[in-house]
């Protein structure tokens, strides 16, 4: 076990505990945009930085992905940390100055007016690669990924065209922390206007709600190797016949 003390509480945790989790475990909130717990951390947006100090060295690093190796102090609102995290905001409220998320941490962190003279992407995709990760690692179909570089960088399908490889689950627009992928269900249909796909919608043998995709359907049977019943029906209907069992 390790001595960590987190903004002046004290505690003990395990060897590999992340300072997130520390954080979390003692009521200490640390502003995250690109983590989630059913993915790898990956630090990419920087939001979590904190200050530590181990053997005596002060220094910056991602609470999210940052796991404990020794005795540390944690500091979650020094002025180091608090400077970077403005700059963050800065430059995500330069490039999505309509995203409701960034808008409200800007204003917490007294960013009203950003610095720097980026190119406006009139969406609230932050270039986090949540979506890209979830598609891979969650779904296992890898349908989109990250192209170009800096501030062009961008969650794209390949060559931009509608994905032949995505099922139309939605999982991330589930997992996305600005809402910046739209889900659309209609007549029978769903469409994704950033990824250009479009796909027809299955209804539950019980209720008739619309729940999934056709594809999303067809990759369960191949990936359970066989057709379950429970890919008939809908999540409410699924607890309801297991309630009456």
């Amino acid at each position: 076990m390790y001595k960590v003390k987190i903004d002046g509480i004290e505690t003990e945790v395990n060897p590999g505990t992340t300072i997130l989790s520390v954080a979390n475990q003692e009521f200490v909130e640390i502003p995250t945009l690109c983590y989630n717990e059913n993915v790898e951390p990956r630090g990419a947006c920087r939001m979590c930085t904190v200050e530590v100090e181990v053997w005596g060295r002060k220094r910056l690093v991602t609470a999210c992905n940052y796991p404990i190796q020794a005795d540390i102090v944690i500091d979650t609102q020094s002025e180091r940390v608090k400077k970077l995290r403005r700059l963050i905001l800065e430059v995500l409220l330069a490039r999505t100055p309509d995203s409701p998320r960034i808008k409200e941490l800007a204003e917490k962190y007294g960013v009203k007016q950003p610095r720097f003279n980026l190119e406006k992407t009139h969406d609230n995709c932050i270039v986090c690669g949540l979506c890209v990760q979830a598609c891979k690692d969650i779904v296992g179909v890898s349908a989109i990924g990250l192209s170009e570089r800096g501030i062009f960088r961008k969650p794209i399908t390949p060559y931009e065209e509608s994905s032949h490889t995505c099922i139309g689950c939605g999982s991330c627009v589930y997992i996305c922390p600005t809402d910046a992928i739209s889900m659309v269900d209609k007549d029978g249909k769903r469409y994704f206007e950033r990824w250009k796909t479009e796909f027809k919608l299955v209804g539950c043998e019980s209720c008739g709600t619309h729940f999934a995709t056709d594809v999303q359907i067809e990759y369960f049977k191949k990936v359970m190797g066989k057709d379950d019943p429970s890919l008939h029906f809908c999540p409410n209907c699924l607890v309801l016949k297991e309630t009456k069992k």
